[in-house]
């Protein structure tokens, strides 16, 4: 099965479970045309699309999967951006932000019911999630 992304229950080439584990991938923003290489520091799914770095307007998306490179000793240099597990401390905060935002957007009052913002954050940010931190 050589080419093909692995199921739930086979482990890649390498031994991991996803396979853009512990790898640097070219991420190019729709709007401005900025390229940058975000690497993945773990064992997890990363995003298609992120946002851009540098208008901050744009979205950045993975392109040339196939020179995604696998470097599982990459150490990120000041300012490069990576992917991480979502902090536990973070989950609750970016949900409310969340849902105040869209409630903003669509002319509504946010509901930041706390079961309900612990509800969405259970659902959005499992373990695992991805996270995009800079170095």
């Amino acid at each position: 099965m050589a080419g093909q992304p692995p199921t739930a229950r086979q482990k890649t080439e390498r031994g991991h479970d996803h396979a853009e584990a512990f790898c640097v991938m070219k991420y190019r923003c729709g709007n401005c045309g900025t390229e940058e290489r975000i690497w993945n520091s773990r064992d997890g799914v990363t995003p298609f699309i992120v946002s851009c770095s540098r208008c901050r307007t744009g979205r950045m998306e993975h392109v040339d999967w196939q020179y995604d490179s696998y470097e599982p000793d990459h150490i990120p240099r000041k300012g490069e951006r990576m992917f991480v597990d979502t902090p536990e401390s973070l989950r609750l905060p970016l949900t409310r932000m969340s849902i105040v935002m869209i409630s903003r957007n669509m002319g509504e009052t946010p509901d930041l019911d706390e079961k309900r913002v612990r509800e969405i954050a259970d659902h959005n940010y499992r373990k695992g999630s991805p996270y995009i931190v800079e170095a």
